[in-house]
């Protein structure tokens, strides 16, 4: 057991994912990871729910245990990679006001949405092939609103797009013939899916390339509040209705970007850093 954590049932915290994400990677990596090096903050509990690896079915289990679990006084923290917006009216409890969520979507603190296949991998810029790009899938759970078809339809001619329209996590190609694609693109539309984020927003980072980051009812850009991050610097940042526009960005930027807060080792220091603010300002 991690210094700081609390004792949590087995049966939340199981051995491999149920929920496969992007490209039918197991889910949950990180929620591991950070712990095995070194994310644990003096007076504040963790919460070694594995909220990605149960998968949103079996959270309405965890949410009654842990109503019963956490303590007046005590400050916790949880985190996840699937989007603690599946929580809705649960986080109004009161008791919820203990816990600092760490999420990809609607955390206190959000995170990057970091594919475990770039892990530790260093962005390449590569010459580019194509001017933009989309691959991934469009059905009733990802296409919000349509928000997807909507952006595909403002690529210019020539983009290359590769759309599966089957099962909502799976990507129509074996990740790194997708993700040469990215590489080989100037600009990658990154439009948010079932959650209000986008894996391709960052990959596109690691790729060389710029995002264009549709969003709607919730913009999710992590560490917007850090000093060193300007995000219209280095992406393409429209809400809904984007106009197609292709307005020069600094790939170097996001590529700085996705090395000092995507990767993983450097992902737990910043969680670190967050966690000690917040417990200071509590």
């Amino acid at each position: 057991m991690f210094p700081h954590e609390l004792s949590v049932p087995a049966d939340l915290r199981p051995p491999r994912s149920l929920f496969a994400n992007h490209g039918a990677v197991p889910g949950g990596w990180f929620e591991r990871f950070a712990h095995a090096n070194g994310l644990a903050v003096p007076g504040v509990v963790y919460i070694p729910i594995y909220w990605a690896t149960l998968g949103v079915p079996n959270w309405p289990k965890a949410i009654e245990w842990l109503s019963q679990a956490v303590e007046p006084g005590v400050k916790y923290y949880t985190l996840s990679m699937i989007g603690f917006q599946h929580l809705g009216e649960a986080r109004r409890a009161p008791w919820t006001k203990r816990i600092t969520f760490i999420d990809t979507a609607a955390g206190d603190v959000v995170i990057p949405l970091v594919h475990e296949a770039l892990l530790n991998r260093s962005p390449e810029l590569r010459a580019k092939k194509h001017l933009a790009s989309f691959v991934g899938t469009i059905n009733q759970y990802t296409d919000y609103r349509g928000v997807r078809s909507r952006s595909i339809n403002k690529l210019p001619d020539g983009s290359v797009v590769k759309v599966n329209t089957g099962h909502a996590t799976k990507i129509p190609l074996p990740f790194e013939e997708y993700f040469q694609i990215l590489q080989e693109s100037e600009y990658v539309l990154a439009p948010r899916g079932a959650g209000p984020t986008s894996y391709r927003l960052f990959e596109a980072f690691a790729a060389g390339s710029v995002p264009i980051y549709v969003w709607k009812d919730h913009r999710v850009l992590p560490f917007a509040h850090c000093n060193d991050i300007d995000w219209d610097g280095m992406a393409i940042v429209a809400e809904d209705e984007w106009n197609g526009e292709l307005q020069p960005r600094s790939v170097k930027a996001g590529a700085e970007y996705f090395k000092r807060y995507c990767q993983p080792k450097e992902l737990v220091h910043r969680i670190k850093e967050e966690l000690i603010r917040i417990a200071e300002q509590q």
